[in-house]
C-alpha cells in the first residue's frame, strides 16, 4: 500500500516537473519563425536566400565583420531589405563576450560589381525596424548581394533578424482597402500606374503617407480624386529622406479637393514619399483615390500607362 502511495507521489512530482520544463521551453518556439543561416565570407561564397523569409545569423558578428547572401531579382522588380533588432546587443571586452542593451543591425544591397546600391543601419536601438527599397529596372533578371554587418557595433545572432521581400513593379494593390500610414515606417507602398481607390482622411486622421521606389531621371505626377465629403483643399508633398531629414521634391496645393500636381523629376534612385494633407482640419473623414502617374517630362500633359484623372 505504502509502495503504491509513494509511486503515486513520485509520478505526480515527475509530471509537474515535466510540465514545468515544457512551459519554460515554449518561448523557444518563437525561433521556429526564423531560419538560422550562415553567410559567405565574400560575394563569391555568398549563400543564396529566399524572398519573404525571416533569417537570423548562425553566429555573432563583431563590429566591421560581415557575411554575404545572394538573391536573384527578376526584370522590373522592386526589392525591399528589412532589418529588425530585438532586446539585447553584444560586445567584446578584452576578448570576453559581454551582453548589452544596445542591439545593432546593418544591411547593404550590392550589385555584381560590388557597388553599394542601398544600405541601412540600426545603431544600438532595441525593437527597431528599418527598410530600404531598390528597383531592378533592367529587362533581364540578375543577381544581387545582401551584406549583413555593422560598422558601428557588433551584431547579436539572436537579437537581429533580416529579410528581403519582392514585388513585380508593374503590379500593385489595385483598389486596395488598406489605409496609408502617417510615418515613414508605416507608409503604404504604391506602384506607378495603379489606382488606389480607398483612402480615408479626416476625423482626427489628417495626414496620409505613401511610399514608392523612384529611379533617377524618371518623371511622375500625382493625382488625387476625392468625394464630395472632403471640403478642404488638399496639399500634396513629395519628399525623400536625406540623413534622416526631409528633402522636398515638390509641394502642391490645389484650389479644391481634386489634385493633379505638376510633373516632377526623381533626382536619384531611392525611396520617395507622397504626403497628403487637408489644408484645414476635417471633422469628418472622407474618401479619396490616389494615383502615381508616370509622366513624359516637365509640364507634359500626356501620361504613360495610366488613366488620366479629370479634375
Amino acid at each position: 500500500m505504502k509502495r503504491n502511495f509513494f509511486f503515486f507521489i513520485y509520478s505526480l512530482v515527475g509530471f509537474c516537473l515535466l510540465s514545468g520544463v515544457s512551459a519554460a521551453q515554449e518561448p523557444s518556439q518563437e525561433k521556429e519563425t526564423f531560419k538560422i543561416l550562415c553567410g559567405g565570407t565574400n560575394l563569391e561564397k555568398a549563400t543564396t536566400i529566399e524572398f519573404n523569409r525571416d533569417y537570423k545569423l548562425c553566429h555573432h558578428l563583431k563590429m566591421g565583420q560581415a557575411e554575404y547572401f545572394r538573391i536573384h531579382v527578376g526584370p522590373d522588380v522592386a526589392v525591399t531589405l528589412e532589418a529588425r533588432t530585438f532586446d539585447k546587443g553584444i560586445a567584446w571586452n578584452k576578448n570576453q563576450r559581454v551582453t548589452t542593451s544596445e542591439p545593432f543591425a546593418g544591411l547593404q544591397l550590392l550589385d555584381e560589381e560590388k557597388e553599394v546600391l542601398q544600405s541601412l543601419e540600426i545603431a544600438g536601438i532595441p525593437q527597431m525596424t528599418q527598410k530600404v527599397s531598390f528597383r531592378n529596372r533592367g529587362a533581364k533578371g540578375r543577381d544581387y548581394y545582401v551584406r549583413v554587418g555593422s560598422e558601428k557595433g557588433s551584431i547579436h545572432k539572436k537579437h537581429m533578424a533580416f529579410k528581403v521581400t519582392t514585388v513585380p513593379f508593374a503590379l500593385g494593390d489595385l483598389g486596395t482597402n488598406q489605409d496609408s500610414g502617417t510615418s515613414a515606417l508605416s507608409a503604404l507602398s504604391v506602384m506607378p500606374a495603379q489606382r488606389y481607390s480607398h483612402n480615408l482622411i479626416g476625423g482626427g486622421d489628417n495626414k496620409d503617407l505613401f511610399s514608392f521606389a523612384g529611379g533617377e531621371d524618371e518623371w511622375y505626377t500625382v493625382a488625387i480624386r476625392s468625394k464630395e465629403e472632403i471640403t478642404s483643399p488638399i496639399k500634396v508633398q513629395v519628399w525623400t529622406l536625406d540623413k534622416d531629414k526631409k528633402k522636398s521634391i515638390i509641394s502642391y496645393v490645389s484650389g479644391g479637393a481634386q489634385v493633379i500636381t505638376e510633373s516632377f523629376e526623381i533626382p536619384e534612385d531611392g525611396v520617395y514619399f507622397i504626403e497628403v494633407t487637408p489644408t484645414m482640419p476635417l471633422e469628418e473623414n472622407g474618401l479619396y483615390t490616389l494615383e502615381l502617374m508616370p509622366a513624359l517630362g516637365r509640364g507634359k500633359e500626356h501620361f504613360v500607362g495610366t488613366t488620366y484623372i479629370e479634375e
